[in-house]
């Protein structure tokens, strides 16, 4: 008997997040906000250096003691206990951490880290798949920092992922001979 295993794979359309390449706007993107929370000094710039396009975003901590800065889009809705892909492109000149946000069907708010990108001189893509929580309604993702250092992203992709249809590996047949 055949038996084959299904593969996550991205699809190619369908970014639930609005101006995913931060292309609109003038002093903030639209559909997206600057935030943080603690003891730093920190500096969020839009328009900044972009992986294509004209505008990208960054981050500059210069100071710090706790808390993070983070730029993050408009939640969005999401399937409940569903596979999706996130992916963003970005600079850093310290290790930065993907935290998804989700508002659950009773309004409240639960914060999940889902990686630790390491440092990247150059444009990196970071992407990851998670499961939606069983009561979730919307999420967002904050690729944030949380330490003296840079950060700057571009070109955010968020999407249900695609399972592969699995192939079945054919299983030899003995011959007459």
């Amino acid at each position: 008997t055949a038996t084959a295993t299904p593969t996550p794979t991205s699809t190619p359309s369908g970014n639930l997040i609005l101006n995913p390449s931060v292309e609109n706007g003038t002093t903030l993107p639209t559909n997206w906000a600057k935030g943080g929370w603690g003891t730093n000094t920190s500096v969020l710039s839009y328009p900044a250096e972009a992986n294509d396009g004209s505008k990208g975003m960054k981050i500059v901590v210069s100071a710090f003691t706790n808390g993070d800065a983070k730029w993050f889009f408009d939640d969005v809705t999401v399937k409940p206990s569903t596979q999706y892909t996130f992916s963003d492109y970005y600079k850093s000149t310290i290790a930065s951490e993907l935290v998804i946000r989700y508002t659950s069907t009773t309004n409240a708010q639960t914060y999940v880290s889902i990686a630790n990108p390491a440092i990247a001189s150059n444009w990196t893509k970071a992407e990851v798949n998670f499961t939606t929580p069983a009561n979730v309604k919307s999420m967002t993702v904050f690729h944030l920092i949380a330490k003296v250092g840079e950060l700057t992203t571009d070109n955010y992709y968020l999407n249900e992922t695609a399972i592969a249809t699995p192939t079945p590996t054919p299983t030899p047949v003995p011959t007459a001979t």
